[in-house]
């Protein structure tokens, strides 16, 4: 608290000056959470159903007349925003997982020995990069060139076109496994 000597106007100025610019700065506090919230609300729109909800309700309570923020809605925030970090690492298991499954699906096609490397260095790679959001981003379209790779040495099968014992007509396993890698 500040004490002082002296006329009781200045005493009022003085401490009239403080609490404005204690407002300036809780309102520029206010701003900031208000664009961090924006932020936050683009970053983690439908990822979670109940963060979505709470960064609503906490918008609606800063934008009121009186701009006073629950501590309970705080703490629901914090809450939700720790079990993000559980929910996208249990996102980037099930990724991994049906990565798994499309380079076995990719395997049954029995590609050529360079690019069951190449497969096996994709598994390795996912496997290492899954947790890297930047990295992660970047899986599917390697695991889509690759598969793009396989199917289109096999659709060339590297045989003789003159070679007559090529059938017209696709193999009706490769035909199935096809299928279901892209189902």
């Amino acid at each position: 608290m500040l004490f002082f000597k002296g006329n009781p106007k200045e005493k009022i100025q003085t401490l009239q000056s403080v609490l404005d610019k204690k407002e300036q700065v809780l309102n520029q506090l206010r701003h900031s959470l208000d664009d961090s919230l924006g932020y936050l609300s683009l970053a983690a729109e439908g990822q979670d159903d109940s963060l979505d909800r709470i960064i609503d309700e906490l918008r609606i309570q800063m934008q009121g007349n009186d701009g006073a923020i629950s501590p309970e809605l705080v703490a629901q925030l914090e809450n939700s925003a720790n079990s993000m970090a559980d929910l996208r690492r249990h996102r980037a298991e099930r990724q991994l997982q049906g990565f798994s499954d499309g380079i076995a699906q990719l395997l049954l096609l029995n590609p050529p020995f360079d690019i069951r490397k190449q497969l096996a260095a994709f598994v390795r790679d996912s496997r290492q990069g899954i947790n890297n959001p930047s990295q992660q981003e970047l899986l599917p379209i390697k695991f889509s060139q690759l598969q793009g790779l396989v199917l289109s040495k096999l659709g060339n099968g590297d045989k003789d076109p003159s070679d007559s014992t090529v059938s017209e007509s696709p193999d009706p396993a490769i035909v199935e496994v096809v299928e279901g890698i892209l189902a």
